[in-house]
């Protein structure tokens, strides 16, 4: 009961604004934890700048890249928040009480996951966009600089930063999908330990 009641106060302190900004920044900073995650994200990004960066037409090319990672960070969203709601829906007192119960808090974790990973999206579309508008009135030839190796290597370099940044949110969907998975684990078994007990009755 102790730990159940610890659980629910970790839930309702998250709630407060200040951690909610913290949350925001966890979620994506660097740990021992999504080490994977990173080195995953910046080989990625690597070869990504690196294919684009040195390419003549670098700039058309990262026009439709930039429409492209919007179109699928507006398709994360939407399942990140159509996933959570139907999951909402099906929560029960008793699925509730287990999830309480669970060592790791897993109904702290997914409802954390959840929030941050939304708002994280809403601004990555939002930052998407804009840089969507500037590369549009930006001409094929532009140089950032005159020479063309220089602005080569400073276009790889941001764009390494551009990948790198939207490759991490992009993963951490899989650590959303893990946290849901696990809460839908509770829910069949309480589920499953319902109808038994149901047929138990029945048959007495």
């Amino acid at each position: 009961m102790d730990s159940m009641i610890k659980n629910v106060g970790e839930i309702v302190e998250d709630g407060k604004n200040k951690n909610l900004i913290r949350g925001i920044v966890e979620e994506i900073k660097f740990s021992k934890k999504n080490l994977w995650q990173f080195l995953l994200a910046g080989i990625l990004a690597i070869f990504e700048a690196l294919f684009i960066g040195v390419n003549e037409k670098t700039v058309s090319i990262f026009c439709e890249v930039v429409q492209d990672i919007n179109n699928i960070s507006i398709a994360f969203i939407a399942m990140i928040i159509g996933a959570y709601s139907i999951f909402q829906a099906l929560l029960s007192k008793s699925v509730i009480i287990q999830l309480l119960k669970s060592k790791n808090n897993i109904l702290r974790e997914s409802n954390k996951s959840f929030l941050n990973l939304s708002i994280i999206y809403t601004l990555s579309i939002v930052v998407g966009a804009f840089i969507a508008i500037i590369m549009r009135v930006i001409p094929e030839e532009f140089l950032i600089m005159n020479n063309t190796e220089l602005s080569n290597v400073v276009a790889v370099i941001g764009l390494l930063i551009y990948f790198a940044y939207y490759n991490i949110i992009f993963l951490e969907v899989i650590k959303f999908v893990i946290n849901l998975f696990r809460m839908f684990c509770v829910y069949n078994a309480v589920s499953g330990m319902d109808a038994i007990n149901e047929e138990s009755d029945k048959m007495k």
